[in-house]
């Protein structure tokens, strides 16, 4: 259980920095993000929890879909939230990843949606980041709930 609350704080302490950082100076940045994700992948490691193989794969998973959503997009996106993506991804793992990006993206929609009614131009920049971050601690300490909700919903 010690490990459990190890890794959530340091999960939680990077997240918080980092949405910090993007809503205040719209930077995610390497120096934060990448020890994030190499953390992740040591915890992966040595845990036991979602193993190493599910660690790259969510980091790819996680890094992937952004990277092809920014190109869709024609730079929507910045790099920082791919970075970030990849690095939660890690720590997540496939299905953690998955539901985490899903879940970043019904916020930050949501929140575009009240700001554009509020009067807020469509050009108007909204920070990524922070969205992501509540996603990927919304799986990482209900994953087990979230799992069970999406099993009942396909039964």
């Amino acid at each position: 259980m010690t490990l459990l609350l190890l890794k959530g704080c340091v999960l939680f302490e990077a997240l918080l920095y980092l949405s910090l950082q993007d809503i205040y100076f719209g930077l995610l940045p390497d120096r934060i993000v990448f020890p994030t994700a190499i953390l992740g992948l040591l915890f992966a490691f040595f845990d036991g929890g979602i193993g190493v193989e599910d660690s790259l794969l969510g980091g790819t998973i996680g890094g992937g879909v952004l990277l092809f959503l920014r190109a869709l997009s024609k730079k929507g996106m910045g790099l920082g939230d791919i970075k970030l993506g990849m690095a939660l991804g890690v720590w997540l793992g496939i299905y953690g990843a998955a539901f985490a990006l899903w879940s970043a993206y019904m916020m930050g929609g949501l929140w575009a949606l009240c700001r554009l009614a509020l009067g807020a131009s469509r050009k108007d920049t909204i920070r990524f980041g922070p969205f992501l971050s509540i996603g990927a601690m919304l799986v990482f300490f209900f994953e087990d709930t979230i799992l069970l909700w999406i099993w009942w919903w396909m039964h």
